[in-house]
């Protein structure tokens, strides 16, 4: 018989793994095949990562908190510790743009007006594509995809090199995977003959697109088997307890 304190740790790890963020299908793809979706058309590939982190420290009534300094820990790219304005620091400030912008997200204050002394303040963030609303739910999963927030994190916390050598874009990189994620592509095998047309799409590299494939392979290589002993730990597991009780 399993332990409770298995069960519970077990159990705690599935609603983490379960837990997704719907992000906006427009955000990552065109509507039109001559046209580029908004992070292309933006060159902002932080978005993705920023609304991440804003819907991962939401409060139930829907809105977020956050600064710049806790943005940057979040990234990896740790706290600045001058006060002019790093190429970092303008990448959060017009990815939180950005995203204002298009109807994403809601602050009351102009970003491009914040200080690099200001980087500890902390601003309130309206998610405004998160709702309890039934009606609303129906357009969020019609035009969002739901990325398991289990992953982004993942790809956020990986670390690609202790030694520092190997600089990777982790932003860049989530960007990606969600692109493929949202496709139903979770091989991460990118074809000679759509190569072309994929980096169209995602605004990269021959070269970029094989590295991310290959590192995406390596992050993800042991969660399909831990999903399936989760799923299985679930089904035998509580399932069966319940049964019991009854």
């Amino acid at each position: 018989m399993v332990s409770c304190y298995r069960k519970v740790k077990d159990r705690f790890r599935f609603d983490y793994m379960m837990e997704y963020i719907p992000i906006p299908k427009r955000l990552i793809y065109s509507e039109d095949i001559d046209k580029k979706s908004i992070i292309v058309e933006r060159n902002c590939m932080k978005m993705i990562t920023i609304l991440s982190y804003l819907y991962m420290n939401r409060t139930r009534r829907g809105y977020s908190f956050f600064s710049i300094d806790d943005i940057r820990l979040y990234l990896g790219l740790g706290i600045m510790n001058n006060v002019s304005k790093s190429s970092s620091f303008k990448g959060i400030t017009d990815a939180l743009k950005y995203l204002k912008l298009e109807k994403f997200i809601y602050f009351d204050c102009d970003i491009d007006e914040v200080l690099a002394s200001e980087q500890h303040k902390l601003f309130k963030c309206d998610l405004l594509f998160d709702t309890d609303d039934k009606e609303k739910l129906l357009d969020i999963n019609k035009d969002h995809i739901k990325v398991p927030i289990y992953y982004i994190d993942k790809i956020i916390r990986y670390v690609f090199d202790p030694t520092g050598y190997k600089k990777v874009d982790k932003s860049r990189l989530t960007y990606y995977f969600c692109f493929r994620y949202g496709k139903g592509d979770y091989n991460f095998e990118t074809p000679i003959g759509t190569i072309n047309k994929l980096k169209k799409e995602v605004n990269m590299r021959d070269r970029t697109i094989r590295e991310y494939d290959e590192w995406l392979k390596k992050i993800f290589k042991e969660d399909d088997e831990r999903m399936k002993q989760l799923n299985d730990f679930v089904r035998e597991e509580y399932f069966r307890d319940e049964l019991e009780g009854d």
